[in-house]
């Protein structure tokens, strides 16, 4: 984990240097490096909070320790990603972006007007 954080700085730190040389290219990449490091940030602390939330309400219930931290786990693996997708939906630098709707966009090609023609 301390290797990911040191790469995310070290871009970061590129990309700073890379606003003074190129000014619109530099921010665009502290924008993403701000996009990306709020998602890591969300997820590296998101989802042992939601553990022990939902473990500690669990234990509170009268659940055995191992059961709370299944529904602990299970709790955090199911809000994480949509905290996450909430984050990647609402930013600017995503717009079009699609995540994974393969068949929403398979879909969409099938609709189009698309002339097909052939040579003989």
């Amino acid at each position: 984990m301390l290797g990911a954080l040191v790469s995310l700085v070290t871009g970061y730190l590129e990309a700073r240097a890379i606003k003074g040389a190129l000014d619109e290219a530099g921010l665009y990449a502290d924008r993403w490096f701000r996009l990306v490091a709020a998602v890591l940030m969300t997820s590296y602390v998101g989802f042992p909070g939601m553990v022990g939330l939902v473990a500690s309400a669990a234990l509170a219930s009268g659940d055995s320790p191992w059961l709370a931290l299944g529904k602990g786990i299970i709790g955090a693996l199911l809000v994480v990603p949509l905290v996450v997708y909430n984050l990647w939906v609402r930013s600017d630098l995503t717009k079009g972006i699609p995540i994974a709707l393969a068949s929403q966009l398979a879909a969409a090609a099938v609709n189009q007007n698309v002339v097909v023609t052939e040579r003989r």
